[in-house]
Formats: structure tokens, sequence, C-alpha cells
């Protein structure tokens, strides 16, 4: 029998489940480079995840309201619904892509 259209196309996109577990899993790593283009820029770089969020913004005038809201997640302070999944992962996308050409000119 055949299968139906719906089920392959969300066959071919992965789940929100693992979106959220990807934009988790994946924000500490960031944080490594953060910290280590804070470094490049000969900016102080603060030992808080919070105070390297706030240091990058100051330095690349780029909203990073994405990584606090996925830190909350982290730390239990928020919780991510299943509809805003996909709606984050296009914020941290766009965020990440403004960040990396900013890098991209040291």
């Amino acid at each position: 029998a055949a299968r139906p259209l719906g089920r392959d196309l969300r066959s071919a996109y992965p789940s929100r489940r693992r979106v959220k577990n990807l934009m988790l899993q994946t924000s500490s790593s960031l944080f490594a480079l953060f910290r280590g283009f804070l470094r490049l820029w000969g900016e102080p770089v603060p030992p808080a995840k919070r105070e390297v969020l706030a240091r990058l913004n100051q330095t690349t005038h780029f909203d990073t309201a994405i990584f606090e809201k996925i830190l909350d997640v982290r730390e239990g302070k928020q919780k991510l619904k299943r509809r805003e999944v996909l709606d984050w992962m296009a914020e941290y996308l766009t965020t990440l892509k403004k960040i990396a050409r900013v890098a991209d000119t040291l």
C-alpha cells in the first residue's frame, strides 16, 4: 500500500525533539567559541555564560536573547514548548550566521 504523502514529508525533516536536543547540546560548544571570539577581538572574557552573552551583544550589537533562552531551558528556568522549537531554531541559526560573518573578518 502506498504511504500517505504527509508521512513522507514528516520523515524528511528531523523531529522537533531532535531539533530541541541539537540546540541544547550544541550550546555549550558555542559558548567556548563565543569566548574565543571575545579573546580574538581583544575583549575581556567573563567567566559566566550570561556575562559572555552580554559582552558578545555589546561587541557585535547582535541580539543574543536566543542563547539566553536556551540557557534558561538548560537550567530548568524555562520550558521550550513543542510549537516554539522551529521558531527558536530559526532565530538560533540566524544569530549564529551573523556572528560567524563578524568572526570571518578576524
